[in-house]
C-alpha cells in the first residue's frame, strides 16, 4: 500500500509491503515487529505523545517511529538518502504523520482472510 504524506511541507511517498520489514532489519539491525509492538504497547489508545504516562514512555523508543518512516520511504523509492540524511530534511513529524505511518504499516501486516 502506498500513501503520500505531507511531512513538514514535503510531499513524501511512503509504501509498506513485505520488503519494508527487510529494509528495516537490514538498516537498523532490529526486528520490525518487535519495535512496532513496543510502539503500539506504549501508545495504546492515545493519539498524542503528551498523553503518555511515564510508564508508557518507558516502553517507547521514538526513534523507532522515525526508522519505520524511513523504511517505508525506502520501500517506495529505493535510492533515498541514508536515514539521518533523509530525516534531516524535516524539522519534525506531526502526530498525524506518525498516526498515518502506523495505519500504513498496519494495513500491510494485518491479517487477511482468503
Amino acid at each position: 500500500m502506498q500513501k503520500i504524506l505531507n511531512i513538514d511541507g514535503h510531499d513524501v511517498l511512503l509504501e509498506s509491503n513485505a520488503a519494508t520489514i527487510f529494509y528495516y532489519k537490514e538498516q537498523f539491525g532490529h526486528d520490525f515487529m518487535r519495535d512496532l509492538m513496543r510502539i503500539v504497547k506504549a501508545m495504546g489508545e492515545k493519539t498524542e505523545i503528551s498523553d503518555l504516562s511515564w510508564d508508557d514512555i518507558d516502553h517507547l523508543d521514538i526513534s523507532s517511529m522515525y526508522q519505520i518512516a524511513w523504511a517505508c520511504a525506502k520501500t517506495a523509492k529505493y535510492d533515498i538518502a541514508p536515514p539521518i540524511e533523509w530525516l534531516s530534511q524535516f524539522s519534525g513529524f506531526s502526530n498525524e504523520n506518525l498516526s498515518d505511518i502506523m495505519t500504513l504499516v498496519s494495513s500491510t501486516i494485518g491479517s487477511k482472510k482468503n
